[in-house]
């Protein structure tokens, strides 16, 4: 897998006979002013860099769990996407880590900034950039489903091998002609409607989403 930012890889997914990978958008962070594969790390960083979605994950659970420190974007994106996928305002501590152990996530942007996501100007060169990197992703996780957190990332997925769906929303790849993955684009969770999502997520699987789990 050629990508900079290594994607989590829940501890049960391997073994899951529906593979779910939720396709996240960028990285922040302090450490430099540009990083990942078009960045400027040096090699001793790449280490601690390259494993930056592994560790957002990880943190996170932790903080479901009670043993980590609280965060912002915590309980502005990674929570309700929780809420999203159980169509509930109140997800226990078992029902996320069910959830998080069962899936795959990948940031599809491989390109971190600094600062706030509020504050940053985004390139379509960084995320052209990344279109091709994702491909080998997917051909390498072999999910059967994708839920893609908003625009930016959903607009930049590769077209090979690329079916439209029913609505401008969804849409399958057809992997080696054999190996069908379902997409969905939903709205980014920190402004996503709850229940609105749920249900345009429930409807598109066939299901409620848990039961996938």
């Amino acid at each position: 897998m050629d990508t900079f930012f290594k994607p989590w890889i829940g501890s049960e997914y391997q073994q899951k006979n529906y593979k779910i990978l939720v396709i996240g958008d960028s990285h922040y962070c302090g450490g430099c002013d540009r990083c990942g594969v078009y960045g400027n790390c040096s090699f001793e960083e790449m280490g601690k860099c390259s494993n930056f979605t592994q560790r957002v994950v990880k943190s996170y659970i932790d903080f479901r769990k009670g043993i980590g420190e609280k965060k912002k974007w915590m309980t502005k994106t990674y929570y309700p996407f929780d809420k999203i996928f159980y169509g509930k305002e109140n997800v226990t501590m078992e029902e996320s880590l069910k959830l998080w152990n069962s899936i795959s996530f990948y940031n599809f942007l491989q390109t971190a900034y600094i600062g706030e996501a509020s504050n940053v100007l985004y390139s379509n060169d960084d995320y052209d950039l990344s279109t091709p990197l994702f491909y080998n992703v997917i051909k390498e996780l072999k999910p059967n489903l994708l839920i893609v957190w908003g625009n930016r990332a959903y607009n930049h997925l590769p077209n090979t091998n690329w079916e439209d769906g029913t609505d401008y929303y969804n849409g399958k790849y057809l992997i080696d002609n054999e190996n069908e993955i379902k997409c969905i684009r939903i709205y980014h969770p920190s402004r996503a409607n709850v229940s609105h999502w749920h249900s345009v997520l429930t409807d598109f699987i066939g299901m409620e989403p848990n039961k996938l789990l």
